[in-house]
């Protein structure tokens, strides 16, 4: 009962299973516990989940169609720490949902806003963001600068890299990569859910 990770699991089953309103309502509860609690005495042991609970909950708001919901939960969470360093997971989320939903420059300052201090994949998860924003905003250079990142980054985030030439408009050169992916032995399942998500 003092840890937010069995919260942060129920909350994935419950989006999994199709039912948002129990997870908005969850991570509700959950937030307002933690608001409430004196400052020396959390509910939970865990606090730094919390941007995951709340991660949860903008898929919810979003699959509910409440867009402006889910993209201020995910700023709020990208504000918050994890595990005491950046918000990177929240703030490159924010940056792939404001892409998504068409407002490139917030996504470029979401992704920004991640800083420097992230892993490989998440270097590729911001160049994809770029790339979405550069073509959005009409800037090939910025989309080309992007696009190559991805490339050094492919065996990274392999998936990520598909998606950016097929949103280039290489869809030759994907259907080659694609097939490399299904090849190799280690990576075949995860080519098989995306084409199968697609």
């Amino acid at each position: 009962p003092d840890q937010l990770d069995a919260l942060t699991s129920l909350a994935h089953q419950l989006a999994v299973g199709g039912q948002h309103a129990e997870v908005v309502a969850l991570v509700d509860d959950t937030v307002a516990k933690i608001a409430s609690a004196p400052l020396d005495a959390p509910p939970f042991t865990d606090l730094h989940r919390q941007v995951w609970l709340m991660n949860y909950k903008s898929i919810a708001l979003r699959r509910m169609g409440r867009i402006d919901e889910a993209v201020g939960t995910l700023r709020q969470a990208s504000r918050l720490g994890e595990n005491g360093y950046t918000n990177v997971s929240q703030a490159l989320n924010l940056g792939s949902l404001e892409c998504d939903r068409g407002e490139p420059e917030a996504a470029l300052a979401a992704a920004d806003s991640a800083g420097e201090a992230i892993s490989p994949y998440g270097r590729a998860v911001r160049a994809a963001i770029r790339q979405c924003a550069a073509l959005q905003l009409g800037d090939q250079a910025m989309a080309h600068a992007a696009l190559e990142e991805l490339a050094q980054l492919a065996d990274d985030a392999p998936m990520r890299y598909l998606e950016a030439l097929l949103l280039a408009g290489r869809p030759d050169e994907a259907a080659r990569w694609l097939a490399t992916q299904l090849d190799a032995g280690d990576r075949r399942d995860d080519a098989l859910g995306w084409a199968q998500d697609c």
